[in-house]
């Protein structure tokens, strides 16, 4: 028993360790297998990275479905000889474009777009192979019939804007539907696509897919949001292009203007295939899972009317196709031509014969600029996301012109003042017709309501802030040409006026004055008015482009409005004024206060029908507006609705607080009102604006919006600003004076506290007899950097005299320094009582907002804005803001910055 066991055990022990070599020879194969296809991919790996660039991409103007702006890719070398590299369609675009490619020692080439494909996501740039002086270029081979299930991967690329990044992954689908980005951007279609989980990222499109030899199998293109799932786009359409580049021969494409999808047999049967065809169709392929049968086609091409949704692809030209590269190797090897094919529909075979058409051809190769806004032909893309017919003048960039119409981003305009445009020649025929001083009624449909159109109009003068230019792609070549409609710059002139019908005895502006009895809104309605205002250029901080609110006629003789900066913020834009509901006229700003929330427009009097009722405000001359006093406000309101129109509203209240309200800094530096005391109301109405009247209709303040930042936003309260600010502003236009100002930010503080801040010296101050427990004075809370102030002047200066008058308030300060050059400031500082010899600061009022557009920037002189809140001196030029797609951007040349030298020429403030 024991020698048995022991023989037993002995067998057992043999075969146990038997089983550990066998065990040991199998971990030491699979081990050395690893080790050897780790090898192979590190080598093929660091053969792969010399052909990978990293690309930057700017597209300076919106088009078809891209728009501006600014991107980072990934590439690679296909030919080096020729310098051609492979990367997407979405990266090279269908529009103006331009790029460098980044190789892996930093070497950095332009590169310029010599193909994009109409429909699949693939694009290629091409480079000089010369500039590359020390890199050594190398190319990869493209392999489509490599890609199998199971198929180890590599995507080299710059996965989530790294220079260079290695995903893994393995193929996992090869017959994946192409994936759908969305309704009005670029999508892939007719053809399948592979899949893995691959965890790619933003900037690895166009990058290599390789397997452990080093061939590409396929070209990233995309992924889904939230997952690690990574779509790449098969080569067969690719390594066809790159040849006919190489042979100096045009890529061909043909389409029929029609969507097929891959259809398993299951789903072909309830679409009446018979079994006889489906059996066939599996005899001559063994691993055919479907055919092809007609998902869209699209209005107005080819197929329409011809193919329906649901036909199922049997034969073209006799030949069996059930794959997507066959349809299309017959396509393109037929453009133009009539083709056979063979379709059954609802169980029923058909022959049909239909031409193909040039794909290329349907692709837009050209665009009208016009009021900023860019419009191309609708593209075979965009007809076929939306159902719609090529070729329709689409909106890809509304711009200023049609922003301020209200007409959206891939709008299709189909009427320019009723005359119908149905393509993009008709459209510059029509708008040629027209003076591009004129307004314009514009009808147009959105795709996502196509059945409806809207009609809407343009303000006057809102087109002349850009040229007009039609820019086309060079035949042969993916550079861009534009050139202008007009032989000399547009010019605009606000104050022509309006042909109208009646012939009045008196001048028009008298016709206007009327003598208005009863309620004060019946005083005080007729002069007010809507003042709507455009801005084409974002600059002051502002980048919002359209305002509402309501002025105040002030002058009717000499057609003066007065309004709120919050409506008009700038000199530079398009301002239009509405009169009763009943006539709007172009109006020309002449005067923004450079320190208070006031603006000053005319319009052209003789414009202004006589029969709309109109008459000037009475202002008030008073500043003994005090708290509790009754008043009424009126006001008008549109709901900021420029198709609506405003409604007078009133209501009957009190004045509440007036006072100081201190507002943040505004990041970037942004229009807000200082050095003022504002008034409230007790209880107010909603509006957009208008007037604080006491009963007998006599304006003691302006009631306007006030903006003051708001984290990242700019937002705004309503208050009213005394009548005695809006006469200032009169007196100053009619005497062309520029205002003058302390040059310093002032806070209100107590008697207390400034004794608390100074000691004993104010109570030993010749004044502090005259000082009531209620007095206010007012502290230096900042300078301005450009104003003698900054250096004479100290933060902490509590004021008490200008030119031997008792400065307690804002109002006492303006009074005391207006139109004068220079004045004496009695002050304490430190605990002592000093005075100091001060020059005032000029604020041009008059002045007219300029803008130079240089490499993308747009640049103007440096807003008073920056010095009063940043306390920065004024040299040099502002950058105020950038394109996207521009140099500028490209280069990351920051708004907010102050150009201050180029190429060694100082940028000083005199050149502005």
């Amino acid at each position: 028993m024991h020698r048995l066991t022991a023989l037993k055990g002995s067998r057992l022990a043999v075969c146990s360790a038997a089983g550990s070599l066998l065990l040991y020879r199998q971990v030491y194969a699979d081990s050395a297998r690893l080790r050897s296809d780790s090898d192979r991919w590190e080598d093929t790996t660091k053969l792969t990275l010399g052909a990978v660039v990293s690309l930057r991409m700017a597209t300076p103007c919106s088009f078809d479905t891209f728009h501006a702006g600014n991107g980072r890719a990934t590439g690679f070398v296909v030919d080096m000889e020729r310098g051609l590299i492979l990367t997407n369609r979405h990266v090279v675009g269908a529009g103006p474009i331009e790029g460098e490619a980044i190789f892996q020692n930093n070497e950095v080439v332009p590169v310029t777009p010599v193909y994009s494909d109409p429909v699949h996501d693939f694009g290629i740039l091409s480079f000089d192979p010369s500039l590359v002086k020390y890199h050594k270029l190398s190319q990869l081979e493209l392999c489509p019939d490599a890609a199998e299930i199971g198929t180890e991967i590599r995507v080299i690329g710059s996965d989530a804007g790294e220079k260079i990044s290695v995903n893994t992954g393995i193929l996992a689908d090869l017959e994946r539907e192409a994936p759908r980005y969305g309704m009005n951007t670029y999508n892939d279609f007719n053809t399948f696509y592979f899949k893995a989980a691959s965890s790619t990222t933003g900037g690895s499109s166009g990058s290599p897919v390789i397997d452990v030899n080093g061939s590409v199998v396929a070209l990233n293109a995309g992924g889904k949001v939230g997952t690690a799932a990574g779509f790449y786009l098969p080569l067969n359409s690719v390594e066809r292009a790159i040849r006919l580049i190489q042979q100096d021969k045009p890529v061909s494409r043909g389409t029929l203007q029609t969507v097929w999808h891959h259809v398993p047999f299951e789903e072909l049967r309830r679409l009446g295939l018979a079994e006889q065809m489906e059996q066939q169709i599996r005899a001559q392929n063994g691993s055919e899972t479907g055919m092809l049968a007609v998902s869209e086609v699209v209005p107005g091409g080819p197929a329409d009317g011809v193919l329906q949704p649901g036909d199922v692809l049997l034969e073209i030209l006799g030949q069996s196709v059930t794959r997507f590269d066959r349809i299309e190797e017959w396509l393109d090897s037929n453009v133009g031509s009539s083709i056979n094919i063979r379709v059954c529909r609802a169980g029923q075979e058909m022959e049909l014969e239909l031409t193909v058409d040039d794909l290329h051809r349907i692709s837009p190769s050209e665009f009208l600029s016009f009021g900023g806004a860019v419009v191309n032909p609708l593209s075979y893309q965009q007809a076929r996301n939306r159902s719609l017919q090529v070729g329709a003048p689409y909106v890809a960039h509304s711009g200023f012109l049609l922003r301020q119409a209200a007409v959206p981003d891939g709008s299709i305009i189909t009427a320019i003042n009723y005359k119908r445009t149905p393509d993009l020649a008709t459209l510059r025929e029509v708008l040629e017709q027209f003076d591009p001083n004129a307004d314009l009624v514009i009808t147009y449909m959105h795709p996502s309501n196509r059945h409806t159109e809207r009609t809407t109009s343009t303000p006057k003068g809102a087109r002349m802030w850009f040229e007009d230019a039609v820019y086309r792609r060079k035949l042969g070549a993916r550079a861009w040409m534009g050139q202008s409609w007009h032989a000399e710059p547009l010019q605009f002139n606000p104050g022509e006026p309006d042909a109208v019908e009646e012939e009045p005895a008196q001048p028009k502006a008298v016709q206007h004055k009327l003598e208005v009895q009863g309620s004060v809104e019946e005083r005080v309605g007729p002069s007010l008015v809507t003042v709507d205002f455009g801005r084409p250029f974002p600059i002051d901080g502002l980048t919002s482009e359209s305002f509402r609110g309501t002025g105040v006629v002030v002058d009717s003789e000499k057609g003066l409005v007065v309004t709120d900066r919050m409506t008009v913020p700038s000199s530079l834009g398009t301002a239009a004024i509405t009169f009763g509901n009943s006539q709007t006229l172009a109006a020309e700003v002449v005067f923004i206060h450079p320190d208070h929330n006031i603006a000053v427009l005319q319009y052209p009097t003789a414009s202004l029908h006589p029969s709309i009722p109109l008459q000037a405000a009475q202002l008030s001359n008073s500043e003994n507006v005090q708290s509790s006093d009754q008043v009424h406000l009126v006001a008008l309101n549109s709901k900021l609705n420029k198709r609506r129109a405003a409604k007078l509203v009133s209501r009957r209240t009190r004045i509440g607080q007036i006072g100081y309200t201190k507002l943040p800094v505004p990041k970037p530096p942004a229009f807000i009102d200082s050095n003022i005391d504002l008034i409230d109301l007790e209880d107010h109405t909603a509006s957009e604006g208008g007037v604080v009247a006491d009963s007998n209709g006599v304006v003691l303040a302006l009631w306007g919006a006030f903006p003051y930042p708001s984290g990242q936003n700019r937002k705004q309260f309503q208050r009213g600003l005394s009548s005695v600010y809006i006469n200032d502003c009169l007196r100053a236009i009619e005497s062309q004076h520029v205002a003058t100002a302390l040059g310093a930010e002032l806070e209100p503080i107590s008697l207390a506290t400034a004794r608390a801040l100074q000691g004993s010296s104010l109570g030993s101050s010749p004044l502090s007899e005259d000082l009531a427990a209620d007095t206010s004075l007012l502290v230096v809370a900042g300078r301005h950097s450009d104003a003698p102030a900054s250096k004479l002047l100290q933060d902490g200066d509590i004021l008490l005299q200008i030119d031997g008058e008792s400065v307690n308030c804002f109002r006492d300060v303006e009074k005391a320094t207006m139109a004068k050059p220079e004045v004496t400031v009695r002050l304490i500082r430190r605990g002592e009582v000093t005075s100091v010899e001060l020059e005032t600061m000029a604020r041009d009022g008059f002045r007219k907002d300029r803008v130079v557009g240089w490499s993308g920037a747009l640049c103007t002189e440096v807003p008073v804005e920056v010095v009063k809140q940043q306390r920065v001196d004024g040299r040099g030029v502002y950058v105020a803001a950038r394109m996207p797609g521009s140099p500028a951007s490209w280069h990351n040349l920051q708004p907010t910055n102050r150009i201050v030298e180029v190429v060694h020429t100082d940028m000083g403030r005199e050149r502005g």
